[in-house]
């Protein structure tokens, strides 16, 4: 026996490379999917740009925060508006405030793992 002879399987892969190669050339021929596969292969993504707050915005959220750790939605609506940022920018802003705490507590007593 021949070690040349053609099995199922590599019949098979003959079968879907001609497949492949007949999409490649689809694509080429289409400038419509060019331009897409071109836009898609170029685009970057960058990540978010981080907030820089004013002396005035940091200490109206601080002020916030000094109130209540957990402000209501209306509270957080009333600095957003003062300090001229978004609501979402306030409401991160006191989560991680809280998160901030959370670890300074943390590190200032650690629980003890024996």
């Amino acid at each position: 026996m021949s070690s040349l002879t053609s099995t199922p399987e590599s019949k098979n892969d003959a079968v879907n490379a001609s497949q492949l190669q007949a999409v490649i050339e689809a694509i080429k021929k289409n400038p419509l999917l060019q331009a897409l596969i071109q836009a898609s292969l170029s685009a970057t993504v960058e990540p978010p740009k981080r907030a820089m707050f004013s002396e005035k915005q940091k200490t109206l959220l601080e002020s916030l925060f000094e109130k209540t750790t957990y402000p209501n939605h209306q509270q957080m609506g009333e600095v957003a508006r003062k300090a001229n940022l978004s609501y979402k920018q306030v409401k991160r802003w006191v989560q991680n405030q809280r998160y901030r705490m959370k670890r300074q507590r943390n590190v200032l007593s650690p629980s003890s793992s024996i």
